[in-house]
């Protein structure tokens, strides 16, 4: 009988071990989840932003050229009005943010590493996407397709973060 109650308790003390371990691990994962949320949520904000305005500077040089005009001049034009002095602004202030927000993640814990992945490239397509709204260069073949493929990958990561996101409150 001493021996069935001993082993029980072995039983209990580590079920209880494995518990408050696994319990951490899924602590930790919460965490690192909200925090790939509020990342995910403010690197879309801006991201939104720059994609409106890279498109705005698209417009111009396509203008420019097709109605054969010195589309450098265009581009000063338009980078000279107050309202887009004031977007490349808040653009630059809310990538100091997102960065911010992206260095926070950090590693990711056991089982999130596709998530910390996917953060990662979107991350690094929305800095793209930023360097194009707020200084654009190149011919207007280049930045467009690099525009397209920032896009397109910031949102393929942001759509991925989602399902994963999504997957864990399951």
């Amino acid at each position: 009988m001493k021996r069935i109650v001993a082993v029980f308790l072995v039983v209990l003390m580590v079920a209880g071990l494995v518990a408050c371990g696994g319990g951490a691990t899924g602590r930790q994962q919460a965490e690192y989840i909200e925090s790939l949320e509020e990342f995910r949520d403010s690197a879309l904000t801006v991201g939104v932003r720059a994609e409106t305005l890279s498109g705005a500077v698209q417009r111009v040089w396509r203008e420019a050229i097709d109605d054969r005009e010195d589309f450098n001049d265009a581009l000063r034009a338009f980078s000279s009005q107050d309202n887009v002095i004031t977007s490349r602004a808040e653009i630059r202030d809310m990538r100091s943010e997102v960065v911010s927000m992206y260095l926070r993640l950090g590693a990711p814990p056991e089982g999130l590493e596709r998530a910390g992945a996917a953060a990662s490239a979107m991350y690094v397509a929305l800095d793209v996407l930023i360097d194009l709204a707020t200084s654009p260069t190149g011919s207007l073949t280049s930045y467009s397709e690099s525009r397209r493929e920032a896009i397109d990958e910031f949102m393929r990561n942001y759509r991925l973060l989602g399902d994963i996101i999504d997957a864990f409150g399951d």
